[in-house]
């Protein structure tokens, strides 16, 4: 196996399908998990579920010669059953930082045998985010707008992004203050919290279309705050904005314009 190219491929993470696909290595993909909507060719191969809920059986039966798992696929017993079948298995470090997004690519590429593709890809990437930066910088204000993030809504629950994400790096690498950042992970806050907080924007992460900004302004916990009566409540695809894959220079412009709008 180390002489060949694997030919079965499952990828488990939004941000490695999308880097198998920039590396022109689809072909080879025989599963995904369902977080993998990007491309859209992605969605028509087979999956495998959500690549923190996975089973064993259903992921042996597709015969995979390689799996390239996102940091945090799981549970734990399903990947030692896997491991214990000889399967070869990449797990792939999620860093929310342009370094980590280059070192992703460049793991993936030599997971793949495809170095030089990969060495291609993070170049460009690289030079789309430091030209994204620069506009960034630019554009900058000594008071920083402040951000609430949303990735649930459900049940009438808000759950917002703390710190140690990768919506809270985002935000600041767009040049906002997450009014959550003092607290950790994805938690959830209750109106009296959000009304403190007193955000001047609100984005939520889009779920297929099951969230939408009349929803969102409708939402009691949400009606009192600066966002929503300026109308400064939008919704963004969660893998293209939390994905730190290829297409996060362009998620982190389409960020900072969000925040910066007149």
């Amino acid at each position: 196996m180390a002489n060949e190219q694997s030919k079965r491929i499952i990828t488990l993470g939004s941000s490695i399908t999308e880097i198998v696909f920039a590396l022109g290595a689809q072909e080879r993909i025989a599963a995904v998990d369902s977080t993998s909507r990007y491309p859209s060719k992605a969605t028509k191969l087979p999956n495998v579920g959500y690549f923190r809920a996975l089973n064993a059986e259903g992921v042996m039966a597709l015969s995979p010669d390689l799996i390239i798992l996102q940091e945090g696929s799981g549970p734990e017993p399903v990947l030692d059953v896997l491991r214990a079948s000889g399967i070869k298995m990449v797990e792939v470090k999620d860093e929310f930082t342009t370094e980590g997004v280059i070192a992703k690519i460049k793991q993936i590429g030599a997971a793949l045998q495809l170095s030089q593709e990969a060495t291609r890809l993070a170049a460009k990437v690289e030079n789309d985010f430091a030209a994204t930066k620069s506009a960034i910088e630019l554009n900058n204000q000594e008071e920083k707008p402040t951000v609430l993030y949303i990735i649930s809504t459900m049940n009438g629950n808000i759950v917002a992004a703390g710190n140690n994400t990768s919506a809270n790096a985002m935000i600041k690498m767009a040049g906002g203050t997450n009014v959550f950042g003092g607290i950790d992970g994805y938690k959830p806050v209750n109106a009296e919290a959000i009304i403190e907080a007193a955000p001047q924007i609100i984005v939520a992460m889009g779920r297929h279309g099951k969230v939408s900004v009349e929803t969102l302004m409708a939402t009691p916990q949400l009606k009192r705050t600066p966002a929503v009566m300026n109308k400064k409540v939008y919704v963004m695809g969660g893998a293209y904005l939390l994905g730190f894959g290829p297409r996060a220079p362009q998620a982190l412009e389409d960020l900072h314009r969000l925040i910066y709008a007149k």
